[in-house]
């Protein structure tokens, strides 16, 4: 099988749980078919010495997460303990003879360096899987009041990729008009089918369901006013259950409880697919997202979604799934919420379920990425 180094600038670790899980599921699901070394290395306020974790998953993935402390004050110090750190533990792999046929790097700045440089000190090919946001429509002005340097050194990365792969065609479209990329291959998140699947069962009274991590830019307090809104004039008993927070902002939490509004903070990934598939149907009213994973997981789920119409998820949710509204638009939410409920037996969950599963299962998502390495290592042997 093909040795493949991979170098994600996110990843899970005691820093953030959450933190590039996405990218995890992306590595697993590669393991069917290629043999993945992963190395993240990272700064952190959580260690005062450097901490190594080796993780070995399945005898084709092995991963190891570095965390070293962060000097908050000198952030040029983080940098070059950073870019030590990773020389010192790729040399060990030259020096103990590991064979790396292709470097993969997920999410372009920082790791897109580190494989910038072995693409130039030892001929090793690099492919580049981009899942950040910052390239999104939405943050546009945000990317573009950035340094020369920085916005320099992305070019470069992108530049010498031999493919890039964008989790979505609106991502993929933005990195074309950015960096002027032709070798370009769009590639789903994963979703774990053994967690998040079709259940016949649900709750008796309807309810939805919201995950996120409650940033400002998922708007959970307009999610919430809907509802509000909403099961007031129902007379329906209906239920919202959040996800991954304890408190809403602007709500007062057992005033939340009273109205059927469930917020059940940080779940392992397990619980939130139970879940998942015991609600009627998941909202998402972000500003911004690229290919939400918890659309994916939703719909893996059999649950029809309502979202904004954001960037990839356009690409996710139609009419036999859910019902897309402008973004911002809380009155489009609260109707699309209402019509969920009065014309819900429109949707037919079980075939939901199955052209999700089609599209993001780990053995489908493996073999695309795979397919990707095999062309780049041909070409590179013709050549």
């Amino acid at each position: 099988m093909i040795n493949v180094l991979w170098l994600p600038s996110w990843y899970p670790s005691i820093e953030s749980l959450q933190n590039g899980d996405f990218i995890e599921r992306h590595a697993h699901a590669t393991s069917f078919y290629a043999n993945i070394r992963l190395l993240f290395i990272q700064s952190s306020k959580k260690v005062n010495r450097r901490t190594v974790y080796d993780l070995c998953l399945n005898k084709d993935c092995d991963e190891r997460v570095v965390l070293f402390p962060s000097f908050s004050l000198i952030g040029s110090i983080n940098f070059i303990k950073y870019i030590y750190y990773y020389n010192e533990y790729i040399s060990t792999y030259f020096s103990n003879e590991t064979r790396i046929d292709l470097v993969h790097v997920h999410v372009s700045y920082k790791a897109g360096l580190v494989a910038l440089w072995l693409k130039i000190r030892f001929g090793i090919p690099y492919v580049l899987t981009e899942h950040w946001t910052l390239f999104s429509k939405g943050r546009i002005n945000e990317y573009k009041n950035k340094g020369f340097i920085f916005k320099f050194i992305l070019k470069k990365i992108f530049k010498n990729a031999s493919v890039v792969m964008p989790v979505s065609r609106d991502l993929e479209c933005s990195l074309i008009n950015d960096f002027g990329i032709k070798r370009t291959k769009v590639i789903p998140n994963v979703v774990d089918n053994k967690l998040f699947y079709f259940d016949k069962k649900s709750s008796i009274n309807f309810s939805f369901i919201h995950v996120s991590s409650g940033k400002p830019v998922k708007n959970v307090g307009k999610i919430v006013s809907s509802f509000l809104r909403l099961n007031k004039v129902a007379d329906l008993n209906l239920f919202l259950l959040i996800v991954g927070i304890y408190k809403v902002d602007e709500y007062d939490s057992d005033f939340l409880k009273e109205r059927n509004v469930l917020l059940y903070g940080m779940l392992d990934h397990s619980d939130v697919a139970i879940n998942m598939r015991k609600a009627n149907s998941f909202i998402l009213f972000s500003d911004y997202e690229n290919l939400p994973c918890v659309v994916a997981e939703s719909l893996c789920c059999g649950l029809p979604v309502i979202s904004s119409s954001i960037n990839g998820v356009p690409e996710m949710v139609n009419d036999s799934n859910g019902i897309l509204v402008p973004p911002g638009d809380e009155e489009a939410l609260y109707l699309a919420m209402e019509d969920m409920i009065l014309n819900y037996s429109r949707y037919d969950r079980e075939k939901i379920s199955q052209q999700a599963q089609a599209k993001y299962n780990p053995e489908v998502v493996g073999r695309q990425i795979v397919e990707v390495y095999e062309k780049v290592l041909s070409k590179k042997s013709g050549s």
